[in-house]
């Protein structure tokens, strides 16, 4: 790989990966702390010597530093459970080099999207219940529960990444780089329950479709997250069809969980989504909320529904191994990372077995 322009950003990013002080990586690499802190403001850029040392101390590849072909950006994710700025930083830098890591990879195959996506040219309802509606006719979505939506947001061209994200907290983020047109959704291979990952899904989902394409339209983070919620839950459970379910039962903790099963989201969420519809008060909400607890249902309900899973990024790894030949040293290379540290931080795609062969209309670039 040829070399680029060296990367300020990807450096910051590296370095909050793994947690270490600027001081901590002068020291490794045998220059000082104002030197670093140059060549993470871009004041400076390393000679070749250097650069290679600070790879090895990151745990990247030069060329993870120095390939400016795939943009960098801050990915949107909430840190409410993360405890310190270092553990923020730890998240990010993981999600990131994750992300950069398959995108480089994913330049090696062409991917035709078969559902259209919103864009500022026709832009959703600034309704949320009304911008999930419009969401779910542009992309034929049948009436009632959506049944795989990891599917469709994929089938729309967007990329879901499991990534190791490093901390318990953090569920999901978003990503979208300034200058590319590619939608990033990554989910931490921590989160294993089934129910609570699809309303995870489709909240980031409202992220990309409400807020990523008008900057300076963008709400403050409290009504943001606020909207994506609500969105995720009129995509998910709509209006007029779960009223048909409720309406009739006593609105008691034993009705949302059985509509737990239909719906595919958890019965907290239900019961969320028929407070918000006027259906149940708020005494009645608050009371439903002290039964969850009471039950033990406050951080898993009863009943497994199954985990989606994302193809398309495993689809390219097993394309490529199969039709293009690559080894473990190939894919590193391409991102950036050493092979370790690119299976540590995506192992379903580098550490499983092969998954299945593709079938998402994926070409590999000759």
């Amino acid at each position: 790989m040829a070399r680029g322009a060296f990367s300020p950003r990807a450096m910051q990013l590296a370095r909050g990966a793994l947690g270490i002080s600027q001081s901590d990586l002068a020291s490794d690499i045998g220059v000082s702390q104002p030197a670093v802190s140059m060549w993470e403001k871009g004041d400076r850029v390393p000679e070749d010597a250097a650069l290679e040392r600070l790879a090895a101390a990151l745990q990247v590849l030069p060329s993870g530093l120095t390939d400016d072909r795939v943009a960098t950006t801050t990915p949107m994710f909430r840190a409410a459970g993360v405890k310190t700025k270092r553990d923020e930083r730890r998240v990010e830098g993981n999600l990131e080099l994750a992300r950069l890591a398959a995108a480089r990879i994913m330049e090696n195959v062409e991917l035709t999207p078969a559902l259209p996506w919103p864009t500022s040219d026709d832009p959703l309802s600034l309704d949320v219940d009304e911008a999930a509606q419009q969401l779910r006719r542009v992309w034929r979505i049948p009436n009632g529960p959506v049944q795989s939506l990891i599917a469709y947001i994929e089938a729309a061209g967007a990329i879901v990444l499991r990534v190791a994200f490093g901390h318990p907290k953090v569920e999901a983020a978003y990503a979208q780089p300034r200058r590319d047109s590619q939608r990033w959704i990554s989910l931490n291979i921590e989160a294993t329950d089934g129910a609570r990952l699809r309303l995870t899904v489709a909240h980031e989902l409202g992220h990309a479709v409400l807020h990523h394409w008008d900057a300076f339209n963008v709400p403050d983070e409290r009504e943001r997250e606020a909207q994506a919620f609500n969105f995720a839950l009129a995509l998910l459970v709509p209006a007029d069809e779960f009223t048909l379910d409720v309406i009739h039962t006593n609105r008691r903790w034993d009705d949302f969980l059985r509509l737990r099963n239909k719906w595919g989201v958890s019965a907290a969420a239900l019961a969320r989504r028929a407070h918000n519809l006027g259906m149940v008060n708020q005494v009645a909400y608050r009371n439903l909320n002290i039964e969850r607890r009471t039950r033990g249902h406050w951080t898993r309900e009863p009943g497994d529904i199954a985990v989606e899973e994302p193809r398309v990024f495993s689809d390219t790894v097993e394309l490529i191994r199969e039709q293009g030949g690559w080894t473990d040293a190939d894919f590193a290379t391409a991102a950036g990372l050493p092979f370790d540290r690119l299976a540590a931080l995506l192992p379903e795609q580098f550490k499983n077995a092969p998954a299945e062969l593709p079938r998402h209309g994926l070409r590999l670039i000759s």
